[in-house]
C-alpha cells in the first residue's frame, strides 16, 4: 500500500510539471543566461580566483595559505640581469612567526642568483602547487623568463612555460607580468611602442596555453603616453584600468579607461572612460565586482601661485566622472597622505610631525559609504625609534573590512659617498576587526 502511495504522487508531479508551459519552465534560467551575456550578472569568485586586494603591490607580491605567508621582498631595483638586489622570495609560517628565505637548498647561501628563491616574483597557488615567474639559464641558451612550479616545501621545482621576449609588441622587449587566474595563465604586458608613426605605449593581456604554443589575445591597445595600468579579475572577466595623458601644458587632461575581457570569448570592450579625471592611477585603486572603481590619491589644491597639498581623496567612477566621495584630513592629525584602497575599504596614513620629527602614524580606514572602519595610531612595535624616522609605506597590497597588509621600506643612505644604500623590509598584518589595530610582524629582510 506505502509503495502504491508513493507511486500515485510521482504521477501527479509529474502530470502537473507536464501541464507548465515549456516557456514558463525555461523562463528563470534563460533570464539568468541572458542577465550573464550581458554582463548583468558577474559569477561569484571560486576559490582559484585571482585575489584582487593584492593587486596593490603588483602583481603576485603575497600569497596567503592557510600556514604560510610567502612575499617578495623588493623589485624596484633592476640590475642587468633582470632581478632586484635582494629581490628573495621568503615565508613567514602564520602560527609561530617563523619567516626566512624559502629556499630548499641546504647548502644554499643566499647571496646570489644561483639561489632557487632570487629573483622570484608573481607568486600563486592552484592545486596544490605553487607557480611562480622566475629567470632561468638552459644549457646552450641566454637567461630567459618563464612560469615555473613546485611543491609546497620547495622541492620538485620544474619549468610550466617559458616567457618569449615579445621585442615584435614591444619596442624594448618584455617578458610581461604572470598572473593566474582560476588555473588558466595570463601575461600583462606594457612598454614602449609605435603607434601611428610616432611613439606610444602599448598594453597587450595574453592567455597562454601550457599544452600548446597557442597563446590567446584578450586585450591590444596603444595610447600616445601613460601614467599607470592595472589588471583585475572577476568571474570570466579581466578588467583593465589605463590611465594616460592627452596634450601637454594646461591643455593637458588624464585619461581613465575601464576595459573587460570576456576570458572565454576573447572579446573586449570599453565599459567606462573620464576624458578629463581629477586624479591619477597609482598604487591605489580598486575595480569590485558590480564594476564599480574606486582610487585613493593625494590631493593638492591653489593657494595663490602654489600647489598646497590636501591629504588623500577617494574617487569612486558616477555618471563619466571620476567624483570625489572623501577627502581623508582632521584637525587633530592633519592630512592623510599615504592612501590606502581595497575591498570596501578606503583609507589613508598620516605622519603625525612635530618640527621634523615623527611623532606617530595614524591609520584612517572607511567603507565605500563612508563610515569609519577603524582610526587608530599604528605601533609599528618592531621598530626602532631611527627606523620609525626613516620609514617608507608601500600600502594597498591587501585591504578589507577586517584586515590590512602593507610593507614598509626603510632605506638607509650611506655615510661614505660612493657606497650603496641598504634596504630593510618589512611586511606587516594588521587586524582591526574590533575596531582597533592588531598588529603582527608577518616578516622581515635586511641588506648587509
Amino acid at each position: 500500500m506505502k509503495k502504491l502511495i508513493n507511486m500515485i504522487i510521482l504521477i501527479l508531479l509529474f502530470a502537473l510539471l507536464c501541464s507548465i508551459p515549456a516557456g514558463c519552465r525555461n523562463n528563470k534560467n534563460q533570464s539568468m543566461n541572458e542577465a550573464e551575456q550581458n554582463g548583468e550578472n558577474v559569477p561569484d569568485v571560486t576559490a582559484d580566483d585571482y585575489d584582487n586586494r593584492l593587486g596593490g603591490m603588483r602583481y603576485g607580491d603575497i600569497l596567503e595559505t592557510e600556514e604560510v605567508y610567502f612575499f617578495i621582498t623588493d623589485r624596484r631595483k633592476i640590475n642587468e640581469k633582470g632581478c632586484a638586489p635582494g629581490c628573495f622570495m621568503r615565508y613567514c609560517v602564520r602560527e609561530t612567526g617563523e619567516s626566512d628565505i624559502f629556499c630548499s637548498d641546504p647548502t644554499c647561501m643566499h647571496n646570489n642568483e644561483e639561489c632557487p628563491a632570487f629573483g622570484v616574483s608573481n607568486i600563486y597557488e592552484y592545486d596544490g602547487k605553487i607557480y611562480y615567474q622566475r629567470q632561468y639559464h638552459e644549457q646552450g641558451t641566454s637567461i630567459r623568463s618563464g612560469i615555473l612550479r613546485m611543491d609546497p616545501d620547495g622541492s620538485s621545482r620544474e619549468l610550466v612555460i617559458p616567457l618569449t621576449d615579445y621585442s615584435t609588441d614591444m619596442m624594448d622587449g618584455t617578458n610581461g607580468e604572470f598572473m593566474m587566474h582560476r588555473g588558466r595563465f595570463f601575461v600583462f604586458m606594457k612598454g614602449p611602442a609605435v603607434s601611428g608613426g610616432s611613439g606610444g605605449f602599448r598594453f597587450i593581456l595574453r592567455e597562454l596555453h601550457p599544452d600548446s604554443d597557442e597563446q590567446t589575445v584578450l586585450f591590444d591597445k596603444t595610447v600616445s603616453s601613460t601614467n599607470e595600468s592595472r589588471v583585475f579579475f572577476h568571474g570570466r572577466y579581466a578588467y583593465l584600468l589605463l590611465c594616460h595623458m592627452e596634450g601637454r601644458g594646461e591643455t593637458a587632461k588624464t585619461i581613465i579607461e575601464l576595459f573587460r575581457a570576456n576570458i572565454d570569448t576573447g572579446e573586449s570592450e570599453l565599459i567606462k572612460k573620464d576624458e578629463d579625471s581629477p586624479c591619477y592611477l597609482g598604487e591605489c585603486c580598486f575595480v569590485d565586482k558590480n564594476e564599480d572603481i574606486y582610487i585613493v590619491a593625494p590631493k593638492s589644491e591653489m593657494a595663490g601661485d602654489e600647489m598646497i597639498p590636501c591629504g588623500a581623496a577617494a574617487y569612486k567612477y558616477i555618471d563619466g566622472r571620476f567624483t570625489e566621495i572623501f577627502c581623508f584630513a582632521d584637525e587633530e592629525n592633519g592630512r592623510y597622505t599615504i592612501p590606502v584602497c581595497g575591498d570596501n575599504v578606503i583609507g589613508g596614513i598620516c605622519v603625525k610631525r612635530d618640527g621634523e620629527v615623527r611623532e606617530k602614524f595614524v591609520l584612517w580606514l572607511n567603507d565605500y559609504d563612508g563610515n569609519t572602519i577603524v582610526k587608530d595610531t599604528l605601533p609599528l612595535a618592531f621598530l626602532t625609534e631611527e627606523e620609525r624616522q626613516k620609514l617608507f609605506f608601500n600600502v594597498g597590497s591587501f585591504a578589507d573590512a577586517r584586515e590590512l597588509i602593507f610593507r614598509i621600506n626603510i632605506n638607509w643612505k650611506p655615510e661614505k659617498a660612493g657606497s650603496k644604500i641598504l634596504h630593510d623590509y618589512y611586511v606587516v598584518h594588521y587586524d582591526y576587526s574590533d575596531g582597533s589595530l592588531k598588529e603582527t610582524l608577518l616578516g622581515m629582510s635586511k641588506e648587509e
